[in-house]
């Protein structure tokens, strides 16, 4: 937080040395009562301006890292729902393996085990990410 405080306000030093040098040389030809009065003005006008750009750019910044966030959330909800899909094809795969079938063949066994294994490690992760099925 100090450290943001710091940064502006060297940010706000520079933009005044910069508005300074620009209004510090005096129009030539035109007829003025306070020249110092008028380069206050004008360095007030232009400091006024490059605050509120350096303010725009930080709100810019701040929203465009809000937005990526979002952005980077729903591809995430995008691969979870995707993954759900094949979490329901391992599913289906199980319960079309018949009960019978699976005792009398050590293969069949085995693939459901596996199958078994995959949902249920599949599903573990949806659960630890938030994405609870």
């Amino acid at each position: 937080m100090a450290k943001k405080k710091q940064q502006k306000s060297k940010s706000n030093e520079k933009v005044k040395e910069i508005l300074k040098e620009a209004t510090s040389s005096k129009k030539k030809g035109k007829e003025e009562k306070s020249p110092k009065l008028i380069e206050k003005e004008e360095f007030d006008k232009l400091e006024s301006q490059l605050l509120r750009t350096v303010a725009d750019m930080e709100n810019l910044r701040k929203r465009t890292e809000k937005e990526m966030g979002e952005a980077r959330k729903f591809a995430i909800s995008g691969f979870a729902l995707d993954l759900l899909e094949t979490l329901d094809n391992l599913e289906r795969a199980q319960q079309n393996i018949p009960e019978d079938e699976i005792e009398k063949n050590e293969s069949l066994k085995n693939i459901s085990e596996v199958i078994k294994m995959t949902a249920e490690g599949l599903m573990a992760t949806l659960e630890k990410q938030g994405k609870a099925y």
